[in-house]
């Protein structure tokens, strides 16, 4: 006797009891074909779902964006557009023009940085400090960042003494300094959208 498979229902013929029956190439193979077609039509949308949260940043190195899906580059947008997103969000990345809008985040021009709280961190660089002081014998001393080579350069009651000079070098006062010609990093630049529904 014939049977439905328990997931995709499809029909099957029972090898032992349908040999002689009237084979129906409806029955039997094109309804079965469109049950799979529409089933393969949803794992797509499955597979998305399990790997991509609403709200949980997707990179992209093209500009494909889906229906279901928003860029995260700052806009400001309708809370009731966007609900899922706001409950995600809050106003953790601006505070909107009203109470009706909400600010994405907004992934241009910042990097990732791994934390145990949200939000933005500002560019910044640690601050380079020294000083540089004159006794009353004509020494000089220094500190920080500076750093006396000789006898320094001071001047005393108009007189100066020139047996040396003073050094400038930021890595006396933070070891960060000196170690790369810049403050950026290699990058690589994407494009970060998300789902909102």
């Amino acid at each position: 006797m014939a049977t439905y498979t328990d997931k995709l229902n499809l029909f099957k013929y029972d090898t032992e009891t349908d040999g002689d029956s009237l084979f129906r190439i409806n029955q039997s193979l094109n309804s079965n074909w469109d049950k799979i077609d529409s089933f393969a039509a949803t794992i797509d949308l499955k597979l998305y779902d399990r790997i991509y949260r609403i709200g949980q940043p997707i990179i992209r190195l093209d500009d494909y964006i889906r229906e279901d899906e928003v860029r995260l580059e700052g806009a400001e947008v309708l809370k009731e557009d966007y609900m899922s997103l706001y409950q995600t969000y809050g106003n953790t990345y601006g505070i909107p023009s009203d109470e009706e809008h909400m600010i994405l985040p907004d992934f241009r021009n910042v990097t990732i940085w791994g934390s145990e709280t949200f939000g933005y961190i500002t560019a910044g660089l640690p601050n380079i400090i020294g000083r540089i002081g004159a006794q009353d014998d004509y020494s000089s001393w220094a500190d920080g960042a500076f750093r006396a080579v000789g006898g320094g350069a001071v001047a005393k009651a108009g007189t100066t003494w020139t047996g040396g000079y003073f050094q400038f070098d930021a890595s006396r006062s933070n070891s960060i300094y000196g170690k790369s010609d810049t403050v950026q990093p290699p990058a690589i630049k994407v494009r970060v959208v998300t789902r909102f529904k």
